[in-house]
Parts: structure tokens; sequence; C-alpha cells
């Protein structure tokens, strides 16, 4: 199995104790525990306390659109949480409220600086609005398919059903995609919903016997259904752009240096999740609410799939022929087209300047 996947399966262990707790925070805005000793903050293969640099250039407040408190957006929080942002001159607060299609209109207006939902913006730069990509920290979404107690394989599904997104967004892409892959696309019934809580609230009603969600929706979800287990996750699917951030273009043209400050930053917080796992576990405790062990679990999957280098050609295919795949598509779906939606030039820079490797 490549090692560019999300969730090489977890173990049964690692499982249950991630279904023991629920994921989220009460105050997603708050700042976060304490930094580790000596004020850390990643830098290439190395630690260094910002303190002991030359200060960052003070580049003003940046607010940042994610999908709640999600493990997607979890380099976001450790960035701000750890202090990395501002070690790189950044204010940071996190939008956790904005549906994923305003956001592009919020990224133009400039009430947000920053979105990390790079489809979306893919989507939106394809249809000529200024708005553009600029980091990619992942291949794989962290999605799985949480089923009803009793059922073990999605084989089992046939004739049940699976709730997830609506065929034109990712789990619901997806979705279909693992059931056309296992043969079973007449045989098991698919239920696409815009609303996560809509979603939710079917499987653990009962009314449908799987879900197929964020990794974060199903550890909650699991809770309240009781004997519900994970039983797939996507690291069959292709390699593509799936985690990282949009901007307007017009922040790139007007302010660079406020650009280059936010790719390096989330740089480094995805570095210190794959690579320094013990620092980035105290953030990932407090914003997912789980113990020390259940933290370093969490980043351990996760880590299998963190990318730090640029997307690919091969991954900028791979996402046009999922795109051309959705239903009522009016774009014809090409790596040059999805490889114009992004803008890889200070994720190259940085990454280089950095000493990181994929």
């Amino acid at each position: 199995m490549s090692s560019r996947k999300w969730f090489t399966f977890m173990s049964a262990g690692v499982i249950a104790a991630l279904l023991t707790t629920a994921c989220g925070s009460s105050n997603p805005d708050s700042q976060g525990p304490s930094t580790p000793s000596g004020n850390d903050v990643a830098q290439g293969s190395q630690s260094v306390a910002p303190s002991e640099s030359a200060p960052a250039k003070d580049l003003g407040s940046l607010q940042i659109a994610t999908p709640g408190v999600a493990a997607s957006s979890s380099f976001v929080f450790v960035a701000r949480d750890a202090g990395i942002f501002k070690a790189n001159g950044l204010d940071v607060t996190i939008a956790t409220g904005i549906a994923p299609p305003d956001t592009p209109a919020a990224l133009i207006r400039g009430s947000i600086q920053a979105a990390a939902f790079t489809g979306t913006t893919t989507k939106a730069r394809a249809k000529g609005l200024g708005v553009v990509n600029v980091i990619a920290t992942a291949t794989h979404e962290p999605f799985v398919l949480l089923a009803a107690p009793g059922i073990k394989t999605l084989q089992d599904l046939v004739g049940k059903s699976i709730v997830t997104g609506t065929p034109t967004q990712t789990p619901g892409t997806q979705t279909a995609n693992l059931v056309k892959a296992a043969g079973l696309t007449d045989k098991i019934k698919v239920v696409g919903l815009t609303s996560t809580a809509a979603t939710s609230a079917m499987f653990i009603s009962g009314q449908a016997d799987a879900e197929y969600v964020a990794l974060n929706q199903a550890i909650t979800d699991s809770g309240k259904r009781s004997g519900s287990t994970i039983i797939l996750d996507n690291s069959s699917l292709p390699d593509m752009p799936a985690v990282g951030l949009g901007v307007a273009q017009k922040l790139v043209d007007d302010k660079p240096e406020v650009v280059s400050a936010l790719v390096k930053s989330s740089l480094q917080a995805a570095h210190m999740m794959k690579n320094e796992p013990d620092k980035a576990a105290p953030y990932i405790e407090k914003e997912f609410d789980l113990t020390h062990d259940q933290a370093m679990n969490f980043l351990k999957a996760m880590a299998e799939n963190i990318v730090l280098t640029s997307p690919t050609d091969a991954e900028f295919a791979n996402l046009a022929e999922e795109y051309s795949n959705l239903p009522d598509q009016t774009i014809t779906w090409t790596a040059e087209l999805i490889a114009k939606t992004w803008d890889t030039s200070f994720q190259d820079k940085h990454v280089q300047e950095l000493g990181y490797a994929s």
C-alpha cells in the first residue's frame, strides 16, 4: 500500500480508542493549550524557538474558514495553537461556520483570507472566479464508512443504504466510487444529503444502515448508535490533492508575503504532525478532546498521508478524472485545467527552504 495514503486501515485497538471519544471543541476559536517547552516551532528537520530568531514582521490578521473542527483541517489548528502562525507574523482566527459553496465569494470579498476547501476553490477557479489553491498537505481526505451493528463489510450492505453527501460533494463522490469499485452500484442505495447534521441524524436514528462521513463525525456518531463500527476508509482511491488551502487571487497579487507566511506556517504544522507527533499531540488532544494516547494514534494514522511537496501531474489527472465522472458537468476537466487552479510556487519555495521532503 502506498505510503501516501491517509489511512492504512487502523488496528482494532486504535479504532476502539478513537471511538470512545467524541471529536470537537466547545470553543473552536480559543487559543489552545500552552506551547510546548521552549515554545518550539518546527523548522526543517529541527525545532527552534521563535524567540531565538529575529522577530517576524507583523503581517496583520488572517481569518481561515475550515469545515468545523475536523481532521482534514487539523494542520490549521496545530499551526494556530502551537504559535506557528504568530512566529511567522500572522494573527490567525478560525471560522468554522461558513458553508463550502460560500467560501469563494467570501475570499473575493475579503471577509475571510483563506479556506480549507481545495475542491470548492478548484471548481470556482475553473468557472473564472478569482480564487486559487496555494498549498496541499494530503492526498486523501479523512472520510470513513461507519456501519450499523452487525455490518462488517461493504458487501454486507447489499439491499441496505448508505447516507452521505450529495453526488457533487466529496463524500458523495467517493461513496459512489467505492460502491462502483466493489461492483455494487445497483445493489446498495446511496442517499445524498446537503447537511452533515441531517446525515448524522439519519444514521443515528436507524433510517440508514451506514454513513460515509469525515472521521471526526464518524467518531462522534458511533457513540450515539451503540455497536456501530468503522469498516472502510478511502485508501483504495487514487492519490489527488485533497487537503490544503485556497485564497483569493487578489491576495496573492497584492500581499504575496501574507500568502507566503500562510503556506510556510501550514507546512511547518503538517511537518510537526508527521515527524514530531509528541509536539503536535497536546494540540490534537485539546481540539479533538482526546487522551494523549488517542492523539498519538490519531497522528500516526494521519501521518501516512501527510504530503509536504506540491501536487503532482498524476494527482491532478486523478482529480480531473473524478470530476469528469460527476453528474451534470458543464466543464471539460483535464489535468492541465486542474493545474491552472493551483499556484504551487509558494509551497515549492518553502519546501526547498525548509529542507522538507514528502
